[in-house]
């Protein structure tokens, strides 16, 4: 049998120690080790690339595997060195050498992917503690700008109510005695409607930008658009008032 024949051999050999199901008892103890004495006549020296391809493939496929691997190689490992103090199953020094070479590498192998593991858990661990500070600044930055879009909101419908307001303001007391004084409160009321929706609907953008991706409540929406609303229905009965007074004088007076 060619060495390439004793490495196939000692890989399917392994990858069946590796079986959940195989146990290394009494029974099974003698023909395990009359086949690695098989494999290892002749001078036969293990492929440390064959022994590192099926450790990864046991690996791949269940990690648990690895474990009951490292126990039945160990179980072999101490019967085969009991045995040759025992001078029992014709268990040379060589046997016992080469086979604690192969406990060795396994262990080796078994080891490395442990702490290969371990550092990539530590690197994900990092990487989601960093994501997490990462999202607390990101919430953070966008808190920051929302309260700057609230603070020049606010500022900017504060100065237009106010110029729109003096502007308004002036231009009544400026032609106060050039007209009738229903013409003069149906202007004042349409001004004062147009300017208070405006604010309003500065107002409302505001807050809508503010609260982008946060709940409402819907309680206070429903109050605030009552209030904004019946304001309004106010200051149309004004105007339909004025108007009907406006119409009533004109026909009596011409």
């Amino acid at each position: 049998m060619n060495t390439l024949d004793k490495q196939q051999r000692l890989q399917e050999l392994l990858l069946e120690l590796a079986r959940p199901e195989t146990k290394i008892t009494g029974q099974n103890l003698e023909q395990y080790i009359f086949r690695l004495q098989d494999i290892y006549e002749a001078d036969f020296r293990h492929l440390y690339s064959g022994v590192f391809g099926v450790i990864t493939s046991i690996d791949a496929d269940d990690a648990s595997e690895l474990a009951r691997l490292q126990e039945n190689i160990q179980t072999l490992h101490t019967a085969s060195v009991s045995w040759l103090e025992e001078k029992r199953g014709h268990v040379s020094e060589d046997f016992c050498h080469r086979l604690e070479k192969l406990y060795d590498h396994v262990n080796l192998d078994i080891s490395r992917i442990n702490y290969t593991q371990e550092i990539a858990n530590r690197m994900e661990e990092k990487n989601r503690k960093a994501g997490e500070e990462i999202k607390q600044l990101s919430e953070k930055a966008t808190n920051m700008q929302k309260d700057y879009i609230t603070i020049l909101g606010i500022f900017s419908s504060i100065v237009i109510t106010f110029v729109a307001g003096m502007v308004f303001s002036s231009s009544v007391l400026s032609n106060i005695d050039k007209v009738s004084i229903y013409r003069l409160t149906f202007v004042m009321l349409m001004i004062a409607l147009l300017l208070f929706n405006l604010l309003n609907l500065l107002l409302d953008f505001i807050r809508r930008v503010n609260q982008r991706g946060v709940p409402t409540q819907s309680n206070g929406k429903k109050q605030a658009g009552s209030v904004i609303a019946g304001i309004n229905v106010i200051l149309f009965i004004m105007l339909a008032v004025d108007l009907v007074a406006w119409l009533w004088y004109w026909h009596r007076f011409g």
